[in-house]
């Protein structure tokens, strides 16, 4: 007979490095004779997905003790994703999980779940904002990384519900032009899911409603570096109404960029958005407030 020990949760990842570092099974405090190679396929397609599953799991970890070491969150505040997927071809993610510290966070506490939010690995529950996730999945194929924050100046607009205009070349070039605040949803629901993905459109960002900011990226790098370009861009529009005059981009050259956002990123025209109702950045950028 070949090993048939099923790979489980309690299995650590130094145990799962030496299982094929030595190619010898640890399970149960034994040595186990036989090689990875003679175990079942099924065991061995685990061991990988589990190996795989790591190191974006490990990524997403690093990602999250970044986010709070530049203030983009505090506490437990804030989510991040990855998008990821099986031999068998289902849509799953890693997430970062419910009411853990990010400063503290490791690799062990990020959870893979499917598209239903079932954990298929972590022993920690998923974030409470799982259903954003997933709903941004969803919709936008080109996302491989989902990254949610409370940064001030993005909160900032989102609590006063003003959209942030393309007031600097990159919100246009990196984000696809406005980052509009969405309808307010109660968090954790499909509601502001949806609400999300309606302010989202085809762009790269947007704010939710009297909470914080969200970015997607083809990759977590991607998504990160829009988080602070949106927070840095909402910080100068603030800082620039403050002052009195905030002087819009040309509206041929915001078209132009637009057309290249779209085309370098394969996305289409999204449909009208359904404004907020709190403001209308659409004529003059300098009449917001």
């Amino acid at each position: 007979d070949v090993c048939r020990v099923t790979l489980s949760r309690e299995w650590s990842n130094a145990a799962i490095r030496s299982l094929v570092s030595s190619k010898a099974c640890p399970h149960e405090g034994r040595n186990c004779t036989y090689a990875i190679s003679s175990t079942p396929y099924k065991l061995s397609v685990q061991i990988l997905m589990h190996i795989k599953w790591n190191s974006q799991r490990q990524a997403i970890a690093d990602a999250a003790r970044t986010m709070a070491d530049i203030g983009l969150v505090t506490g437990t505040a804030g989510n991040i994703s990855a998008r990821l997927g099986d031999d068998d071809g289902r849509d799953l993610m890693a997430i970062t999980p419910a009411s853990t510290p990010y400063e503290s966070i490791t690799a062990d506490d990020i959870v893979v779940t499917d598209f239903d939010v079932e954990p298929l690995e972590g022993d920690r529950a998923p974030s409470s904002e799982s259903l954003l996730h997933v709903g941004i999945y969803q919709r936008r194929s080109d996302a491989r990384a989902v990254v949610h924050t409370h940064s001030i100046y993005s909160s900032v607009l989102a609590v006063a519900g003003i959209d942030l205009p393309p007031i600097i070349d990159e919100v246009v070039v990196y984000v696809g032009g406005t980052v509009r605040v969405s309808r307010y949803g109660f968090p954790g629901t499909e509601e502001l899911a949806d609400n999300v993905c309606e302010a989202l459109g085809g762009n790269k960002a947007a704010f939710i409603a009297n909470h914080g900011a969200v970015a997607v990226g083809r990759s977590l790098d991607e998504a990160m570096d829009i988080c602070l370009l949106i927070e840095r861009a909402s910080q100068i529009y603030v800082m620039a109404n403050a002052l009195g005059q905030v002087t819009p981009i040309p509206g041929e050259y915001v078209e132009a960029a637009t057309a290249i956002y779209r085309m370098r990123n394969n996305v289409t025209p999204p449909a009208p958005y359904h404004d907020t109702g709190y403001s209308d950045t659409g004529s003059d950028v300098g009449e917001n407030h």
